[in-house]
């Protein structure tokens, strides 16, 4: 099953070929994503569009998108966006958190997991 199949059907589940891991995107996620507001995802995707991330890491190996997102969640995190392709895995993650000097703030994060090459790119926002 491809990663769109598997969107379609409400539970993101890519099996690999190599072995049974699938990505940790939840039913929790995917509620929290649907009620999500359409016009303020669309301000803060166009605001990370619009910018240069503050960082930009690229990590290789069996399990990196599975701990980004555990870590996410646990950092209190949570999904705003999903766009699965065929082959790769694009997820966008907010927080609300206060500045230094108190004011509101946005922290935005965006995971891409490319599934083939098992490579997992990792770009942050303070908005």
């Amino acid at each position: 099953m491809n990663v769109t199949a598997a969107v379609a059907l409400g539970y993101i589940g890519y099996k690999m070929q190599n072995n049974n891991r699938a990505p940790r995107i939840t039913s929790d996620d995917l509620d929290h994503m649907h009620g999500f507001p359409e016009d303020k995802r669309q301000e803060i995707l166009g605001k990370i569009m619009s910018r240069i991330p503050e960082t930009n890491a690229a990590f290789t190996g069996n399990n990196h998108y599975e701990k980004m997102i555990l870590n996410l969640r646990r950092d209190d995190y949570r999904l705003i966006d999903l766009q699965p392709q065929e082959f790769l895995l694009t997820s966008v993650w907010y927080r609300k958190t206060r500045s230094v000097i108190g004011l509101p703030r946005l922290e935005v994060v965006m995971l891409l997991w490319v599934v083939e090459e098992d490579l997992t790119s990792l770009k942050t926002w303070r908005l």
